[in-house]
């Protein structure tokens, strides 16, 4: 049994780091209006 990589491509990495980066920014803008009580603009 072989375990093979598969092939990502620069648009698809690009793509998940963009989009883990959005979740958690709202992770923390929400910590942060639970904590001040302001929400963001």
């Amino acid at each position: 049994m072989t375990w093979t990589v598969p092939k990502l491509s620069l648009r698809m990495t690009f793509l998940h780091v963009t989009t883990e980066c959005a979740r958690y920014n709202g992770y923390v803008d929400l910590l942060r209006e639970h904590v001040d009580g302001f929400t963001g603009a």
